[in-house]
């Protein structure tokens, strides 16, 4: 008798899916070696479909501290949760306590990852706006909970993820109209859009100007992001793509144009319809050559300013 049929004599293939359900996917792996059934079995679409997903994702590196998020989809839901990784001695944290959202609200959060000298903590923040107000939640390394520490305004993040800078953590947001979060970009100019700002240290939120763009409408969502230590804006106006640098955090006349270039002239390669907006990835000493990185498209860009010459 074959091995696949032993095993069928044994266990009823239903109960086999059970309770490879249950099991890790390096020991799955291992099984596949047991027979061509069992090797069937593992990669069947049914037991994919039933199998938890898991989805790695680095959420932000603080002193070389790499903060993790796992995810995955149980039924309707999705939860996450996070855990802390140093590279340079292979130590990994336990699971944070998990936060589960329905599948379909995944634009009403967001993470973020910093640091807290004063206290020398390693903090998660979490933003949930499923309610009225929004209420920031806390996980620092070494706890077993998640600490609520405010509740603001609701306001919806363009990025589900904030980018750390100054000891505070940031995102790109709009403030909750009267119909919801249901905005359409032909509705919203620039002037519209806030800077939210958690301050670690204090735990409490900020809002920062943005650049002045005379109420200017965007032509996809504009992007944040922390380039040699200072908060960056890209945003696409038409066919020019413009890039401005906060040099003084919080000081809203510390703005200052960085990159202004025509967009279509990078002929990026349109993903799913989405649109890209390139980051700014290194500089060359004299601030002259920008090598420019489309994080939808996996594409790479040279930008001499000097010459206004873009190689690939």
């Amino acid at each position: 008798m074959s091995s696949s049929s032993q095993c069928c004599a044994v266990f009823p293939e239903e109960l086999m899916i059970e309770i490879l359900s249950r099991v890790s996917v390096k020991d799955l792996m291992r099984y596949r070696c047991i027979s061509k059934w069992m090797n069937h079995l593992v990669l069947d679409l049914y037991f994919k479909i039933h199998h938890p997903l898991i989805i790695l994702i680095v959420l932000g590196v603080c002193n070389g501290l790499v903060c993790l998020q796992d995810s995955h989809y149980v039924d309707d839901c999705e939860d996450f949760w996070v855990r802390f990784w140093n590279p340079s001695t292979r130590l990994m944290s336990e699971d944070s306590p998990c936060v589960r959202f329905p599948s379909d609200d995944s634009f009403i959060f967001g993470f973020g990852f910093g640091y807290d000298d004063w206290s020398d903590t390693y903090q998660v923040v979490f933003l949930d706006n499923k309610s009225e107000k929004m209420e920031v939640s806390v996980h620092s390394l070494g706890d077993s909970c998640w600490r609520n520490v405010l509740s603001c305004d609701a306001l919806e993040t363009l990025s589900l993820y904030g980018v750390y800078v100054c000891g505070t953590i940031n995102w790109l947001a709009l403030p909750k109209s009267e119909s919801g979060f249901d905005y359409g970009w032909r509705d919203v100019t620039m002037n519209e859009i806030k800077i939210l700002s958690y301050d670690v240290k204090n735990e409490k939120c900020n809002y920062l100007s943005m650049p002045d763009f005379h109420c200017e409408v965007p032509h996809d969502e504009p992007v944040i992001q922390v380039f040699k230590g200072c908060l960056c804006l890209s945003h696409r106006q038409g066919t020019q793509l413009f890039v401005c640098t906060m040099r003084e955090f919080g000081v809203a006349k510390s703005w200052t144009p960085l990159l202004n270039i025509n967009y279509e002239d990078l002929d990026i390669h349109v993903l799913h319809g989405m649109p890209t907006i390139p980051m700014i990835l290194c500089i060359s000493e004299n601030d002259d050559v920008l090598l420019l990185g489309s994080y939808n498209s996996a594409e790479f860009f040279l930008y001499n300013k000097k010459d206004n010459r873009i190689d690939r």
